[in-house]
């Protein structure tokens, strides 16, 4: 479980390059989101397919907010937005994560549950399959 605030930022900015490919809402406040990146699929599963599942709770904000254009704060519609993942940051007291389309996703949420073929992964193992990947990339 992540349940600080440097930790969720952390964890978005594990998959810049990845791309957000659905969005639903479980109930009020429970949100999951999918992630595809397969860089860092292929350092935990040794395959390139597949996604993520960020589960999201105690969710109070989740809106998009593309640039030149109101807010979207409809699921549905979210879901639909091609939305790649650059970097992470806090703001205004929620945790802004900014996107390859010059959008920005504005959330507010207690806590998270990272999983990988029904399996939780944790911050430790995302970040050493994130590290392990650039440090690879860089040599």
């Amino acid at each position: 479980m992540i349940e600080s605030f440097s930790d969720a930022v952390n964890m978005w900015n594990c998959f810049h390059d990845g791309s957000i490919v659905k969005v639903t809402q479980t109930d009020s406040q429970t949100y999951e989101v999918e992630i595809e990146i397969a860089y860092l699929m292929e350092e935990i599963l040794g395959k390139e397919e597949g996604a993520f599942t960020l589960v999201l709770f105690g969710c109070e904000k989740f809106v998009y907010v593309p640039i030149e254009s109101p807010a979207v704060t409809k699921i549905e519609e979210i879901s639909q937005i091609d939305f790649g993942i650059l970097e992470a940051q806090e703001r205004e007291d929620n945790l802004w994560v900014f996107g390859s389309n010059n959008g920005i996703l504005k959330l507010k949420y207690q806590s998270s549950k990272l999983y990988l073929e029904g399996k939780e992964i944790t911050l430790m193992q995302l970040n050493d399959a994130q590290k392990s990947y650039w440090d690879q990339f860089r040599s």
